[in-house]
């Protein structure tokens, strides 16, 4: 399946999915709690080739390269994406400055 996200958005797949309703200590959160605090560790499998910056007085609108590509795995949060399924498969759409962080291997 080969996708083409718009402006600024990028398509992820899931590497990882941390369970945050033990601590490291083992004490368990209500589920309401840690369904707050849930991230996910996703490998971008599409991103759009430009994002618009600016748009204020000093700084008038303009794209600008993405600064995540196709490849990259990255941390985010499940609360600020759209998940879709696809022919069987799960995936994840976010703007990327929704990505918490870059995974550099």
């Amino acid at each position: 399946m080969k996708f083409s996200p718009m402006k600024g958005n990028l398509i992820c797949e899931v590497v990882h999915e941390y369970d945050t309703r033990k601590t490291e200590s083992g004490i368990l959160l209500p589920d309401q709690t840690a369904e707050r605090m849930r991230f996910i560790v996703g490998k971008v499998i599409a991103a759009a080739k430009t994002k618009y910056s600016g748009g204020t007085d000093e700084h008038p609108l303009c794209e600008v390269p993405m600064e995540l590509k196709k490849g990259d795995i990255i941390i985010f949060d499940e609360y600020t994406t759209k998940e879709f399924t696809l022919e069987g498969k799960q995936y994840y759409c976010l703007p990327e400055g929704k990505a918490y962080a870059k995974i550099d291997k």
